[in-house]
């Protein structure tokens, strides 16, 4: 992706939400040790109690255990969609925060129309994987 002068920007407040979004992503990595023991805090998933059948989100907690423990195969067995974002949150974050200390212009990210149908697209494509997997099982 190109960077064209209309398209970096430097306003303070974008400035600041990179740093936000950083100073987060941040204390996500050094609090991912004690995701299990938050994890095994979590209430069950109301829509899988009632249905039987798992919610769009469903195993996003297994998700983010395994990849407090860098396993990203784990991850993205358990919920391909969480995992994904979780990873692009974080480097995001890291990269956007980055960008924002050393004072560097950066595109504002920007959800188009083709984006939103991809993520809406993505999000039927996750409940099918996960919809899949509980019935081969």
């Amino acid at each position: 992706m190109e960077y064209t002068l209309a398209s970096t920007v430097n306003s303070t407040s974008t400035r600041t939400l990179a740093l936000y979004w950083g100073a987060v992503a941040s204390v996500a990595l050094l609090a991912a040790p004690l995701a299990p023991r938050a994890a095994a805090m979590a209430p069950p998933c109301l829509f899988r109690a009632i249905t039987g059948l798992p919610c769009p989100t469903c195993g996003a907690t297994h998700a983010v255990v395994a990849l407090s423990h860098l396993d990203v195969a784990g991850a993205l067995v358990a919920n391909p969609l969480v995992t994904l974002a979780g990873l692009a949150f974080m480097v995001g974050g890291l990269v956007g925060g980055a960008a924002a200390l050393l004072g560097r212009p950066f595109a504002e990210p920007r959800l188009g129309q083709r984006a939103r149908v991809a993520l809406i697209a993505a999000l039927g494509a996750n409940w099918i994987w996960l919809l899949a997997g509980q019935f081969a099982r």
